[in-house]
């Protein structure tokens, strides 16, 4: 029960609110000041009800705690929607910039020269995709260069890794843009009295040959989380590669990735 205007008035338990935009009750939107200047007939109208009686009785007492509970619960679980899909936003660009300080290190020597090529990797027209294509390209051609020396079995061990990472890279740039671009509705609830507020309100619209349908990447934080592990994991393959051809002086991946269950693995490097 809430006081408004010198009279007590029950919460709507069909309204919706929306943080500084108002409300939605009756399947009809009302803005936010609307029960401090609406009549009595409007309020009504709009399913708040309106109790001359303004003594809280056991029952409003116990729904208004529990009310209050469950805002508390809803304020959490839109702080930690609104964390980690902010976490996922880093770790999605730290991955892409492994990629891009990859591409400048083996296309450049020299600080002069690595200046030059930061204006070439940092560029718009550097799309997430076109970045991981030069890389994965500028590691091939230098693998598969006679001057380097690197033995057959291991230009075949730097195929499958760039192969494996270059299948999850790929997959996490679209579900990146499947998330940015989609449209998130953190802290919005349909009902008043909902309660489920783990789960995470986003869609992407998505038009494909088959028609169009809306998809959902994620629906609670713990799908953020999956998504934010993928992408370190894949960072840190990335960084090894980068590693490895930092030395330059022996190329061979077979000392720093290790095939396990058909999946290609970071390991410990061997001397």
């Amino acid at each position: 029960m809430v006081d408004i205007k010198g009279k007590a008035f029950r919460h709507s338990t069909a309204g919706r609110v929306y943080p500084g935009r108002g409300f939605l009750a009756n399947d009809l939107q009302y803005p936010s000041n609307f029960l401090e200047c609406a009549t009595e007939a409007e309020l009504r109208e709009a399913g708040i009800t309106i109790d001359d009686d303004e003594t809280m009785t056991p029952e409003d007492v116990a729904k208004e705690t529990e009310y209050q509970r469950n805002l508390q619960r809803r304020e959490g679980a839109t702080k930690e929607q609104f964390e980690w899909l902010g976490r996922f936003v880093q770790a999605f660009e730290l991955m892409v910039s492994t990629v891009r300080i990859g591409c400048i290190m083996n296309t450049s020597f020299f600080p002069k020269h690595q200046q030059l090529m930061n204006i070439v990797f940092h560029h718009q027209a550097m799309s997430a995709d076109a970045l991981f294509s030069i890389f994965r390209a500028i590691i091939t051609t230098v693998v598969t260069d006679p001057e380097s020396q690197v033995p057959p079995e291991e230009q075949i061990a730097y195929k499958g890794v760039l192969q494996q990472i270059s299948t999850e890279y790929c997959d996490l740039c679209s579900e990146r843009n499947k998330m940015l671009h989609g449209t998130w509705r953190i802290g919005w609830y349909y009902d008043i009295n909902e309660t489920e507020f783990e789960k995470v309100f986003m869609h992407k619209g998505n038009v494909s040959k088959d028609g169009f349908r809306y998809v959902s990447p994620v629906n609670t934080v713990e799908d953020l989380k999956a998504v934010i592990k993928r992408c370190d994991d894949l960072e840190d393959m990335i960084g090894r590669v980068n590693a490895i051809f930092g030395f330059r002086q022996e190329l061979r991946i077979s000392r720093n990735f290790q095939k396990v269950g058909g999946r290609w693995k970071t390991v410990q490097p061997s001397r």
